[in-house]
Formats: C-alpha cells, structure tokens, sequence
C-alpha cells in the first residue's frame, strides 16, 4: 500500500484518542450509534474517504477505547488502549469516519450462537434467526448487511472467516 505524504503527516502530527458515547452500553447489549452527517464533508484528493462511515472489527485497537476480543475477561484486564492500529490510522487519516466497533468471536475463533458465552453473537439480519452469522469477522458481516448508513466494514481475514460471514449474511 502506498502512503500519501498527506497521510504519513497526518499520521505523525494528529494522534485521535477516542471515548465511548455510552449509546451502546458497556456490555455491547443495547442498541444505539451517534451516526454522522455527510453533509459537512467533502471529497477531495488528499482524503477520498471523507465522511465515509466505517466499523472495525474489535480486535484493532482505538486509542482511548478498550478492546474486548470478544471476551470479558480480555476486556477489564487490560486498560483503554494507548494508540490506534496502523490500518485504522491510515483509514482516518483519508477521512473515514469510524463508527464503532463490531463483534467477533471470542479471541477470533469459530463460535456458533449457542457457543457463544460473554457476549450474545451477531444477530444474522438475513437469516430468519435461524441461520449462523458465522466466522470471526460475523459482526463486521452482519453489520454491513444490516445498516444502510454503513459503508464499510473493517474485519480479518485467518482461516477465511471473512468470506464465511459475508456469505452467510447476505
């Protein structure tokens, strides 16, 4: 991947820390996202994804955010994180706009719904409620299938997992 100049200095020169909305709760059981507004950003060539709305799977850290794994334990031993992932850097740093993050399996294994034991699993929108939303990146899927204000999801792909979701959910 190449890298913009625009991007390296923003990258060196702006650090974001990050802080829960608590929309969502702390345990990720209630629903609600501050979704932002297209209409005060602009395209341009130096950020082509301005205002783009983008979940992450929570496996990549935000800084000022703590990442779960998935897995509660994971999520109270370890403090709110100190810098965000290269990648998720690099997607801010062309003006995406992150949202939140998604759920995964537990430490991105395979969990069906009725395995899963700290969080509930990804509800599959596109299975009638009897259908797995499948993989690690099951959130990332469902999310994307679900919510038409999303334009992107960031997931992983070990083992496949991606491809898996995407195809169980539509």
């Amino acid at each position: 991947m190449i890298i913009t100049t625009y991007a390296r200095d923003f990258l060196l020169k702006f650090p974001r820390r990050y802080e829960s909305s608590g929309l969502a709760g702390e345990a990720f059981t209630s629903l609600g996202v501050a979704v932002p507004s297209r209409l005060y950003f602009t395209e341009s060539e130096e950020r082509p994804l301005d205002g783009v709305r983008i979940a992450i799977k929570d496996m990549y850290h935000l800084d000022g955010i703590r990442t779960s794994v998935c897995n509660r334990a994971y999520h109270d031993l370890y403090p709110p994180q100190t810098e965000t992932a290269a990648c998720v850097r690099i997607l801010i740093s062309l003006g995406a706009i992150i949202v939140g993050k998604t759920h995964l399996s537990s430490f991105a294994w395979r969990e069906e719904p009725t395995e899963c034991v700290e969080y509930p699993a990804p509800f599959n929108p596109r299975g009638d409620g009897y259908q797995s939303p499948a993989g690690s990146s099951s959130g990332s899927g469902a999310a994307i299938a679900s919510y038409e204000w999303l334009d992107f999801t960031l997931g992983s792909d070990s083992r496949s997992p991606s491809l898996v979701s995407i195809s169980a959910n539509g």
